[in-house]
């Protein structure tokens, strides 16, 4: 049995090489270049679609748009912080967070996703992540961000954070963005774990890290530009960041998000994405990504 296990984890590690050296010869360092040809290449294609079933007019975002908005968020992180530093990203599902934390790649900020804390008993696990990865910054919607200040006012270290309201970033500003130097070892983002069986731990992920995942789901899955995505998985969560968010954008499909409050209280909602998808230019959705307990 050991030397199957070690035969297979042997034939992993090649692959996930073989992955990450076919996309530096494509020069894909990071989804920052990614973000950059696709702009080029299908720039007024929908990128992503936030379905709500009370909305007649969906909320959507194409490919260029993302890489303009990405650019303003990048521009106003490098006028305030040095490369490197550690950018919590609290926002609830929606294209703010994907501009967010896109905007942190094109800035060379380390992005770290966070469930934003609504009640009270959310804001302990909240503090002792944001402490622990030492955050320089706080970005949210301009909707919470009185709430966001109030909380972190009552803890000595959160309290000297400054929190940026994304959506109220004009296009208008000085883009002052300079594309940063990536390399495949450079660290993209931290993960944190639940924190239910102890202290929330973060998960070093690096922006070399990224790419070889991405092209292993997209080449074991087939995926292409025609491609069709509904997920209704946290953005915070490791399924639904790379699931919902980053295999979406490194193959250039488009993908719809759904709330999971939405799905959590009508799961057959989930189902009318398909059937209403012809509204969202698109024949059908034909991907889907979930637990096993869902």
């Amino acid at each position: 049995m050991s030397v199957m296990e070690s035969k297979a984890q042997k034939d992993q590690r090649d692959q996930s090489s073989q992955y990450t050296q076919a996309n530096i010869e494509n020069r894909f360092y990071s989804l920052v270049d990614v973000l950059i040809d696709h702009a080029r290449v299908r720039g007024f294609e929908t990128a992503y679609v936030h379905w709500s079933p009370n909305k007649e007019i969906q909320p959507q975002i194409s490919f260029l748009q993302l890489h303009q908005r990405a650019q303003v968020v990048a521009s106003v992180l490098q006028q305030q912080l040095p490369v490197g530093s550690r950018v919590i990203l609290a926002f609830p599902t929606g294209i703010d967070f994907i501009v967010s934390i896109i905007g942190c790649f094109y800035a060379g900020m380390i992005a770290v996703p966070v469930y934003p804390p609504f009640a009270k008993k959310e804001w302990p696990r909240f503090t002792k992540i944001t402490q622990d990865c030492g955050a320089a910054l706080i970005c949210t919607l301009s909707e919470r961000i009185s709430h966001m200040k109030e909380g972190c006012s009552q803890d000595t270290y959160m309290k000297h954070i400054p929190c940026l309201a994304v959506d109220e970033l004009s296009s208008d500003i000085n883009n002052t963005w300079t594309k940063p130097i990536i390399q495949s070892h450079n660290l993209a983002l931290l993960q944190y774990t639940s924190g239910t069986t102890g202290a929330p731990k973060g998960v070093m992920v690096t922006h070399g890290n990224i790419i070889a995942n991405l092209a292993m789901i997209a080449d074991t899955f087939q995926h292409t530009t025609a491609s069709v995505h509904a997920g209704w998985l946290p953005m915070y969560h490791d399924m639904g960041l790379i699931g919902t968010v980053l295999n979406p954008l490194y193959v250039g499909y488009k993908a719809v998000l759904i709330e999971p409050v939405v799905f959590l209280r009508h799961p057959y909602r989930w189902l009318q994405v398909d059937r209403k998808s012809t509204r969202l230019n698109s024949s059908h959705t034909d991907i889907s990504r979930m637990p096993s307990s869902a």
